[in-house]
């Protein structure tokens, strides 16, 4: 339309990506990242193999956008969140009286709980 070429005329506007593939990989490179990565956070054998197998399942996928989702929340548990604890996300046992009032919430709350739609996981 007339006002998208104004635009583009007036403000630079672009009708694509600022920069190519091929680009974004040199400045990555250039910037010292590497893939595939060379350690996680925790660098530990275990949390190593569970990584390696979550991003192998996610390359697998075909739909772009749950590859892009797949990726974002992967790279955050693998490099970005680090683990509590030296097994990841420790357990404990909270006070009786609290944890009986959570899970009688939860209990009280389910049948009238909405639906969170088709979820896929991976």
């Amino acid at each position: 339309s007339l006002l998208l070429l104004a635009l583009e005329a007036a403000h630079g506007y672009q009708k694509k990506p600022p920069y190519t593939e091929e680009e974004r990989q040199r400045q990555y490179f250039e910037r010292g990242h590497s893939f595939p990565f060379e350690k996680y956070v925790p660098d530990t054998e275990g949390w190593t193999r569970l990584m390696d197998q979550r991003f192998a399942q996610i390359r697998a996928l075909t739909d772009a956008q749950m590859k892009w989702d797949g990726w974002t929340q992967t790279i955050s548990s693998a490099l970005t969140v680090p683990n509590f604890t030296e097994y990841g996300w420790g357990l404990t046992q909270g006070p009786p009286t609290l944890t009986a009032d959570i899970r009688k919430a939860i209990y009280d709350g389910l049948p009238n709980a909405r639906s969170e739609g088709k979820i896929d996981v991976i």
